[in-house]
């Protein structure tokens, strides 16, 4: 091994650093030490200091500097400092997190806490952007080469803590350009409907909890889930298939038209009879209609369209089954803008105090604008509402009553907005896809409200109701019913998916039967309940003036 060079003299650190090399590196018989250097070795001479210190790690001999040697630097500039570890022996290099096992075969890989293997050797060295470096002397026999700089201790020191202010303006402008989300950690606080679950909601008033069927049978008497289990037979007694046979021909038809390349649906999917399910005169109109549903809702899939453009494929659905010919004709209405009102019959929470929006977290819950408001209370729930046509008889009677009442109690429903004339007896909530805003959280806030509604006018809250839940593709429906003070809620139940042809023609056959609840059931609840407190509201009213009158002496 030749001799380091022990000179005092300044010395250029690469000549130093091949110096190093050369006496770590075992000699090759066949060459001489007069011979030239390799071109491998040439190139080494013009990596980084980090390398050169990689290519010594390898070696089991421990390596230390000339006793006499000082390099004097000719423009010293300091960076950083950074703690490396060398393996002593034979293992892995340093990991890169705490405890890591590491990637890396040299020092700049390893660059986390404690890597895993062997015991190591610790160094610690400075970034120079010259290829001068000042080497103190370190005594034989110590474990640690430090490379330091011979400098201005105070440039140091001014350095350092310009980077630590940095570092700290760094980080307060990344807190202040993130937000933290509040959170609903005390009643008093604003709350997001994302927040809300079914879990809170059985705790607020009135309380809304979920049920199975077998749950409901068990644990509550005949005559108050009888009503709301006829309708959950009533749409689910169903076929799985429900095409209808007679157009099996007109689809077949449509194999060979070049606008219409859809494959004909296999034989198993036609029903048996469906004379009970569709207006057979109507099926060639309804036979359309389902081909214009699907092909907007494969458009909207493969777009990736918004809440939005789903509701086209739901207005198109149940603009359709309401225009069929009925008992009483019933009606679609877009309810996206319609807040519960009045104040009284919000939900509240287990404080007393109603749910609130946080306007932060509500604008991440959801797609539809008219949600993305300030402050108030979490009052619109849901996107469409099917609801009666009243005749003009009946309209001028509730007028009538309406004169005699406070201001709050001019509505049919749980909202004072321009649907408040119209008996509703279903509604549905729309997603485009699934989200942290639970749609069945929607529709039990908007049941409750009308729960005190009807409490409050002292109508029969004995009847079911229905609600509604779409998904992208998939349709869902819901039943509410009171009990204990609260609600019961049962679902989801699916109804059907516009992904496909039997689903979409699953979908209409149980709107059909909902649409025709509606236009019996319910009309039959609306006259002996709605009616029945219209003309009681006006013959009282009139009563009492007439007493007023007479006690006046007219």
């Amino acid at each position: 091994m030749p001799p380091l060079n022990q000179s005092r003299q300044p010395l250029n650190i690469n000549q130093w650093r091949q110096e190093v090399i050369d006496a770590t590196r075992p000699q090759k018989p066949s060459k001489s030490q007069n011979d030239p250097p390799s071109p491998r070795r040439l190139r080494s001479r013009g990596r980084p200091l980090r390398s050169n210190l990689c290519a010594i790690s390898g070696n089991r001999q421990k390596l230390q500097p000339p006793a006499e040697t000082q390099l004097i630097p000719t423009e010293p500039t300091l960076k950083r400092k950074r703690q490396m570890s060398v393996p002593r022996g034979p293992g892995r290099p340093p990991g890169r997190g705490r405890g890591g096992t590491g990637r890396g075969t040299d020092i700049n890989r390893g660059r986390g806490r404690g890597g895993a293997g062997n015991r190591t050797e610790n160094f610690q060295h400075e970034e120079q952007q010259d290829d001068i470096i000042n080497v103190d002397p370190v005594p034989a026999g110590s474990e640690k080469i430090t490379l330091k700089h011979r400098g201005n201790p105070q440039s140091q020191s001014t350095e350092s803590s310009n980077r630590q202010s940095s570092r700290g303006s760094t980080a307060t402008s990344r807190s202040q350009s993130r937000p933290r989300s509040r959170k609903c950690y005390t009643f008093d606080q604003p709350i997001s409907v994302s927040q809300v679950s079914l879990i809170y909601l059985a705790s607020c008033h009135p309380s809304v909890r979920p049920r199975r069927v077998d749950q409901i049978r068990r644990d509550f008497p005949a005559e108050v889930y009888r009503p709301t289990l006829t309708l959950y037979a009533k749409l689910m007694d169903l076929p799985s298939n429900l095409i209808p046979p007679s157009l099996k021909t007109a689809y077949d038809e449509q194999v060979d038209t070049p606008c219409k390349s859809r494959d004909p649906p296999p034989s198993h999917q036609y029903a048996s009879s469906t004379d009970q399910l569709y207006p057979q005169a109507l099926l060639p109109q309804i036979m359309k209609k389902v081909d214009e549903v699907r092909k907007v809702a494969d458009w909207n899939e493969q777009n990736k369209a918004d809440e939005d453009q789903w509701g086209l494929v739901v207005h198109l659905l149940l603009a359709e089954v309401a225009s069929w010919p009925r008992a009483q004709a019933t009606k679609v209405l877009k309810s996206s803008r319609c807040t519960i009102n009045p104040p009284s019959i919000y939900t509240r929470m287990p404080g007393g105090r109603p749910l609130k929006y946080d306007p932060e977290l509500a604008s991440r819950a959801t797609d539809t604008s008219s949600e993305q408001g300030s402050d108030r209370t979490i009052a619109k729930m849901v996107d469409w509402s099917l609801g009666l046509e009243i005749d003009y008889k009946d309209d001028d009677k509730i007028s009538e009553a309406f004169g005699f009442c406070d201001d709050h109690e001019h509505s049919l429903n749980q909202s004072m907005s321009f649907i408040k004339r119209v008996p509703l007896f279903g509604d549905l909530e729309l997603k485009k896809e699934l989200q942290a805003r639970d749609p069945a959280v929607q529709l039990a806030i908007w049941k409750s409200a009308w729960l005190l509604k009807a409490q409050h006018h002292g109508w029969d809250i004995s009847l079911p109701m229905p609600g509604l839940t779409v998904i992208g593709h998939d349709w869902s429906f819901y039943l509410f019913m009171a009990a204990d003070d609260g609600l019961i809620m049962m679902g989801p139940f699916p109804i059907g998916t516009t992904a496909n042809l039997n689903g979409v023609w699953t979908i209409i056959c149980r709107l059909n039967i909902l649409f025709e609840w509606g236009s019996t059931t319910y009309k039959e609840w609306f006259h002996r309940n709605i009616m029945t407190w219209a003309e009681n509201t006006k013959a009282e009213a009139l009563k009492g003036l007439s007493l007023g009158s007479d006690g006046a002496g007219f």
